[in-house]
């Protein structure tokens, strides 16, 4: 054998060694990373399906109980303090029929409009003549 094929042979023996120990590292990280999103999935079902049964529950007792107090609120009477102002609010239902009486007359209406400057009063003929 001569020296030429001695390191054609010790060359490709290296090439086919690095290779052989390439695929088996290969083979190990995808084998690692197929247990572990095994692993993974077991655990996030069994929390997902204990979660789904709990989660459920207390969403649906938060959501009564703000409606509950939605539907207080609105109905009810109470008095807030601010750093500026006192707020106070009445039922609704009570707050319409306050409009109501203030807006009774067309004239009073536009008067009070006038008077709390939220919007330009409208005009119309009856206005004009005046």
């Amino acid at each position: 054998m001569s020296t030429e094929e001695q390191n054609n042979s010790s060359c490709c023996g290296d090439n086919a060694l690095s290779l052989l120990l390439y695929a088996i590292g290969v083979g190990i990280v995808l084998l690692i990373g197929y247990i572990l999103t095994t692993s993974a999935r077991s655990n996030s079902a069994a929390d997902e399906a204990t979660l789904r049964g709990t989660r459920g529950v207390e969403r649906k007792a938060t959501r009564v109980d703000l409606e509950a107090k939605a539907k207080a609120h609105a109905n009810g009477y109470g008095w807030r303090e601010n750093f500026t102002n006192q707020i106070t609010h009445i039922p609704v239902e009570k707050a319409m029929e306050f409009i109501v009486t203030e807006y009774a007359n067309r004239d009073s209406a536009h008067a009070v409009i006038r008077k709390r400057g939220a919007v330009a009063a409208p005009t119309t003929d009856k206005d004009a003549k005046k």
